[in-house]
């Protein structure tokens, strides 16, 4: 849904024109901004060893400025860059080899990702920046997409006008137009009519429907047809093809325009997996830049160290998530990897058809051709999605917020504080989520923002009239709280209104009562237990699980 507003209120072309101005600007005005700075900081030759198979960019780079003594931060302003998670395993790395591969893990045009050098409070500190959110990487994908569709149907028109003999010399470098079949012009026959502004339309959500009295008798025939081969014709209960009164042309939300024939079902029309297919090349070609290749290094899994202590189930992938597979992966090769691992990606397992053994060339080929792409740079191997935007639009919180939940929590016999539930109960439910396995409270208290909201605003004193055991009401706001009470419930209401919020830290674990709404009773009042915070390695959405070397 996200996607779909984001695109539906703007005009691709003229947006991807702009952002694309506005990343020029940034990096011209980027002063002495480049990986360059990396090779005139000394310290920065220092080699770094790392096995992490769920690590958040932020927490990396403090890794890495503690070993070699240079201070490393990620730049949230534009987008929470330092709250990506990344799998990063490297063995005795140079570490401005490891932070140049970073930046071209996730540099890809529009967006460009660099490292500036700047001085704060004395101190010469090196910040890594993007200049663009996710979210245009996706409107360059749609146009991509809608620009795609359109020469598809103009070299599918082509194709069929065409004399026999062109069609053949056609099909012989089009693998497109060589697997066209006897079914394909029906279904064209309901794309072709329309205009390339209705084309657009559909891709931006807009069904099409084309009534059965506009149908050509080649497309009545084709639509027999087409429940003849689906066994329908003549089952009681399906309505048959002389009572469709139409048809539908609708977008599916993953790149395809498709025909809905009712009974039938549905059938892509345009896009499909040729568009997956240009998509992946496209990514591919665009992310590969200045000092990037797509040689693969000539070496053979397992690596001769490794051979001793692998066992043969070590180089099959079973059901497993591909930061699992790459984290192997590493180790089996010795190799520098760096793979981007958004929460998406962590809840979709499957069994790819290759395994882990053999020609690493050939190992990696396999992988291109699955759900991953990857280039490399130097002598770092670089793995990321092909929809890499689409996941990355999944909102994830600074580094900083989880590291200081993470001290407060250490200070407090592993709870939270009243204060980090108020200002956990700024973020919205998407980041509420992504921190629940490691901090449960977050999961409860999405349940109870609005209040905590309000009451995160209050003054001191409104604070400690909630605190009472009858809780506050409208003689004890201020006129800013009356007033948001009063966007929330009609006038009378709003006067009716009591708010209780109390805290007992001294328990173990620590509660907190709430209550919000009008005639305050006891049984009324929500009792929620603190839980302590869970160690990373045991949460199930974010798995950090360093082995040790073999």
């Amino acid at each position: 849904m996200q996607r779909r507003i984001l695109l539906k209120g703007c005009c691709n072309l003229s947006l991807v024109g702009l952002l694309l101005q506005l990343t020029t600007q940034t990096a011209a005005t980027a002063e002495g901004g480049g990986d360059r700075l990396l090779w005139k900081e000394a310290r920065l030759a220092g080699r770094v060893t790392l096995r992490e198979q769920q690590i958040t960019i932020g927490e990396l780079l403090e890794k890495v400025g503690a070993e070699c003594g240079v201070a490393l931060e990620a730049d949230d302003r534009i987008a929470p860059i330092s709250g990506y998670h990344v799998t990063a395993v490297f063995r005795e790395c140079p570490a401005r080899e490891l932070l140049s591969a970073l930046a071209s893990l996730y540099r890809m045009p529009p967006d460009r990702w660099y490292w500036e050098r700047t001085s704060r409070r004395g101190k010469r500190t090196y910040i890594l920046r993007c200049t663009l959110p996710p979210e245009a990487e996706l409107v360059a994908r749609e146009e991509f997409g809608q620009q795609f569709r359109l020469d598809q149907r103009r070299r599918r028109a082509a194709y069929y006008a065409a004399s026999p003999e062109v069609r053949a010399r056609m099909a012989r470098t089009d693998p497109m137009l060589a697997a066209v079949t006897p079914r394909s012009p029906g279904f064209f026959s309901f794309i072709a009519p329309l205009t390339d502004v209705e084309l657009r339309s559909i891709a931006n959500g807009q069904q099409i429907d084309i009534p059965a009295e506009r149908w050509t008798p080649e497309q009545r025939a084709f639509i027999r047809e087409e429940f003849r081969i689906a066994n329908l014709l003549g089952r009681p209960g399906v309505t048959q093809p002389e009572e469709l009164t139409q048809v539908r042309l609708r977008y599916n939300g993953e790149g395809t325009v498709v025909l809905d024939l009712g009974p039938v079902g549905a059938h892509g029309v345009l896009g499909g997996i040729w568009l997956q297919k240009a998509n992946r090349e496209n990514d591919l070609r665009r992310w590969v830049g200045d000092g990037d290749t797509t040689d693969a290094p000539d070496l053979t899994l397992p690596a001769p160290d490794e051979r001793g202590s692998t066992r043969p189930e070590d180089l099959v992938i079973r059901g497993e998530t591909a930061d699992a597979v790459l984290f192997r992966l590493a180790r089996l090769g010795r190799l520098n990897l760096l793979f981007d691992s958004p929460p998406r990606v962590l809840g979709h397992r499957n069994t790819p058809n290759y395994g882990l053994a053999g020609p690493l060339p050939q190992v990696l080929a396999a992988m291109g051709k699955q759900d991953l792409i990857w280039k490399r740079r130097g002598k770092v191997l670089l793995f990321r999605r092909p929809d890499w935007a689409a996941a990355r639009t999944e909102r994830v919180l600074p580094w900083a917020v989880v590291r200081d939940l993470r001290a407060s929590a250490a200070a407090n016999g592993g709870y939270l504080r009243p204060q980090d539930w108020l200002r956990l109960a700024a973020f919205d439910r998407a980041q509420l989520d992504s921190l629940s396995e490691e901090f449960p409270d977050a999961g409860k208290l999405a349940y109870y923002q609005l209040l905590l909201r309000l009451y995160g605003a209050m003054s001191r004193r409104e604070q400690t009239a909630c605190q009472r055991p009858q809780g506050a009401g409208w003689q004890d706001w201020t006129n800013e709280t009356r007033r948001r009470l009063e966007v929330l419930y009609p006038p009378a209401d709003a006067r009716r209104a009591v708010l209780l919020v109390q805290w007992d830290t001294e328990k173990k674990p620590p509660q907190a009562r709430f209550y919000m709404g009008s005639g305050l009773t006891a049984p009324a009042i929500r009792v929620i237990t603190f839980e302590a915070r869970r160690e990373p390695d045991a949460a199930s959405t974010h798995p950090r699980r360093p082995r040790p070397e073999r």
